[in-house]
């Protein structure tokens, strides 16, 4: 049996430092007021196939399930959760506005697989609909991603930003009845393909030269983005950055991180989306961000610290059954006040052999009935050391000394 090439198993300390990451996120999100959405999975591939959704390109990404009723009811894994999250909105149109949801949920994209690049990944994101500020809620975007970089420690970043409106603005002045859909795909694989590669691929579905559009690019100006003059957030401008999905229409940025070859996340303006979906006409912003690199971005040392940081103390419980229900029952406080992971050895009273299994398994302490005036020791497995304690009122105190120590 084979994992299937793209995809990741996740457990034990991995799943644990993903675990923190995601609880950072949620609560960053929660902290800004957004509420979390949770859509399915796949979707009717004509909803993905809006027009002006995903775009072309992207939806030959797009993994299918044929229909077995042959009725045209074919289905996809959801590329993204933005067009899922749209559809929704065109089912519930009577809720109260604006909306600000998140979400931190798998997605599947035909890809080819690399580092850092999966068939299945987790995004963490939000989407903010029908706030009529729009500058406001823009900049909220870069703020949120900004504090969840700071939580989780990433350094050397910095925010690429773009409107859609100066690119357009900027090839209707020179070259009038351009594809813009073709340009935003070429233009998309800037970090995939060499100047020569791109080059030739602008010629050919643009009709223009990768030179001829820098010229452009250069007597252009910079872009206006008032929103930036309130934030600070750190950011460069970048004409050429168009993010591949045809909804965006204005404001768009992307997150480049040192030393990676691939942006972590980004997002931008897309107004028209809802209203082409069949919902109420509403502006909406938001962003996405891959967990998986994210992670890689922290980089492992930087995970482990967090991790140890949260780390409680593992307990393993050696007795027969009815003394081991005793010593757990006694230590209850302890679970309320240390928040220990609690096990109960399932081969009876057998000291060595607990404490063989708490190597193994990782355990800090085993607590032991000693089968004698009410006596149970405490073993420290990192130590060695090893206290016996009464069963008494003192027991509080006692557990607490050791396990200070």
């Amino acid at each position: 049996m084979r994992r299937v090439k793209g995809t990741n198993d996740y457990f034990g300390e991995e799943q644990e430092k993903r675990a923190l990451v995601i609880d950072i996120i949620r609560d960053v999100f929660i902290r800004h007021g957004y509420t979390e959405v949770v859509t399915p999975a796949f979707e009717y591939t004509d909803t993905l196939e809006q027009k002006d959704a995903l775009g072309e390109t992207n939806i030959k990404d797009v993994f299918r399930i044929a229909s077995k009723s042959g009725k045209g009811d074919e289905i996809g894994m959801r590329f993204d959760m933005t067009t899922p999250i749209a559809r929704l909105l065109n089912e519930h149109k009577r809720l109260p506005k604006p909306i600000k949801w998140f979400y931190i949920a798998p997605v599947w994209r035909k890809e080819t697989p690399q580092k850092g690049r999966f068939i299945e990944f987790w995004q963490f994101g939000i989407e903010n609909i029908g706030s009529k500020n729009k500058e406001l809620a823009d900049t909220e975007n870069l703020i949120i991603f900004d504090e969840i970089l700071k939580e989780v420690g990433v350094k050397d970043y910095k925010f690429v930003v773009n409107t859609r409106e100066k690119i357009r603005e900027m090839m209707n002045k020179h070259t009038p009845k351009v594809n813009f859909s073709k340009l935003y795909t070429v233009l998309d694989k800037r970090d995939k393909l060499t100047n020569k590669e791109l080059d030739k691929e602008m010629q050919k579905e643009v009709g223009i030269t990768l030179k001829e559009f820098e010229k452009m690019e250069a007597s252009s100006g910079d872009v206006d983005i008032s929103l930036l003059d309130n934030s600070s957030v750190e950011t460069k401008q970048d004409l050429t950055l168009v993010r591949g999905l045809d909804y965006y229409t204005g404001f768009i940025f992307e997150v480049e991180v040192k030393e990676m070859p691939w942006s972590i996340g980004g997002g931008g303006r897309y107004d028209n989306l809802l209203k082409k979906m069949g919902a109420e006409d509403l502006p909406a912003t938001g962003f996405s961000g891959s967990i998986e690199r994210l992670m890689l971005s922290m980089g492992d040392k930087k995970l482990k610290e967090m991790l140890s940081k949260q780390k409680r103390e593992k307990v393993l419980f050696v007795g027969d059954n009815d003394e081991v229900i005793n010593l757990v029952k006694s230590f209850s406080y302890w679970y309320k006040n240390k928040k220990i992971i609690k096990e109960v050895f399932d081969k009876g009273n057998d000291k060595k052999k607990g404490i063989e299994y708490a190597r193994k398994f990782d355990f800090d302490l085993v607590v032991n009935w000693a089968k004698k005036d009410s006596i149970f020791s405490i073993i420290n497995i990192k130590t060695k050391s090893e206290k016996e304690c009464k069963m008494n009122i003192e027991t509080k105190e006692e557990i607490n000394k050791i396990i200070n120590e």
